[in-house]
């Protein structure tokens, strides 16, 4: 008899100890599962990217040593989730101006700032500009580089520069939130700087869009099977 109750002892002492060790492991492997949760979501928010390309390009100047130059901008989304208070700024090494459809055309800029509120996992924003642009100055337009800015969906500020742009340092400025009050006009930026569009409003809370101008968002899917 007290032999069988040793071995029960034993029993539920072994049953006990691999309870505890099962414990131990699905804790360990929850940890690792949110780990890399957190590196896949900081992975996906890194590789917010702009690109631009120019589907016209001049073989010769006009008569005013200027040229008509047709540019894509994109910012893709590779992750899963959506991004919101989406701000991308691209800027060119010389002055540009934006000829509208209507034949209208913009002050000379070297930002171009466009806006989007909400942006779907895998997928993409696509903006057309028509720019005109000294001719003489086509093989600095190589330097051209851009940023974006955006928050994710608990509200944290991120940027990224595409490449690293002599703009990079002003990361510091996605630290206003979308919720945050507009700064005071008293000392406004100068009518170029990179934090404001083309009108001279803050870039943070200016989300202008032309739907004849713009194409529709496309999806990512080989980004994020690279990610995923």
């Amino acid at each position: 008899m007290e032999l069988a109750t040793i071995i029960a002892a034993a029993a539920a002492a072994v049953s006990s100890l691999f309870a505890g060790i099962g414990l131990i492991f699905a804790g360990w492997q929850l940890r690792i599962a949110h780990k890399q949760h957190e590196v896949e979501r900081r992975v996906a928010y890194e590789g917010v990217a702009v690109s631009w390309l120019p589907l016209e390009a001049p073989a010769k100047p006009d008569a005013d040593g200027t040229a008509l130059w047709l540019y894509q901008i994109t910012v893709q989304n590779p992750g899963k989730l959506p991004i919101q208070n989406v701000a991308v700024q691209v800027t060119f090494p010389v002055e540009v101006v934006r000829i509208r459809y209507d034949g209208s055309r913009d002050r000379p800029v070297r930002t171009l700032t466009m806006n989007h509120p909400v942006l779907g996992g895998g997928e993409s924003r696509v903006w057309r500009r028509r720019l005109r642009i000294a001719f003489a100055a086509r093989d600095k337009l190589k330097e051209t580089y851009a940023h974006v800015r955006f928050h994710d969906v608990d509200g944290e500020p991120h940027s990224n520069s595409w490449p690293d742009g002599p703009d990079a340092a002003s990361a510091e400025t996605t630290q206003l939130r979308a919720s945050d009050p507009p700064k005071s006009p008293q000392a406004p930026e100068k009518p170029g700087d990179s934090r404001h569009d083309d009108s001279g409003r803050p870039a943070e809370k200016s989300y202008e869009y032309d739907a004849v101008e713009d194409e529709e968002s496309q999806p990512l899917g080989d980004i994020i099977e690279r990610l995923t």
